[in-house]
């Protein structure tokens, strides 16, 4: 299966998100952080990378635009889609990620 990693601080949407993309037959691994996921980074690997945009420390934002930056021009090291936002907070993406996914906010 694919690697995602999923970083996001709340622990119900980690948690619906990991078991989601479990079924999906992926392999998940979650950050609760940009600093968490910045280090995972570093000596791992993904396929996917779904990004929560508001999170204390280095929120979702930064921390894309810090991935982007550490790869070669022109090489993009995983699909990168968020920072995950509702509709107001997808507008301040600036192109360094690759899709935004709306968070749902109620059960369908």
């Amino acid at each position: 299966g694919q690697r995602v990693l999923v970083v996001e601080d709340n622990l119900a949407n980690q948690r619906a998100t990991e078991g989601f993309l479990r079924l999906l037959g992926c392999e998940v691994v979650l950050a609760a952080s940009g600093h968490q996921a910045l280090a995972l980074l570093a000596g791992s690997r993904f396929d996917l990378i779904l990004m929560d945009c508001q999170m204390p420390g280095i929120d979702g934002f930064e921390a894309t635009r810090r991935i982007r930056a550490s790869e070669p021009p022109g090489r993009r090291w995983a699909h990168l889609s968020g920072p995950r936002a509702g509709a107001g907070l997808a507008a301040r993406i600036d192109g360094s990620s690759d899709a935004s996914v709306p968070v749902p906010t109620q059960a369908a």
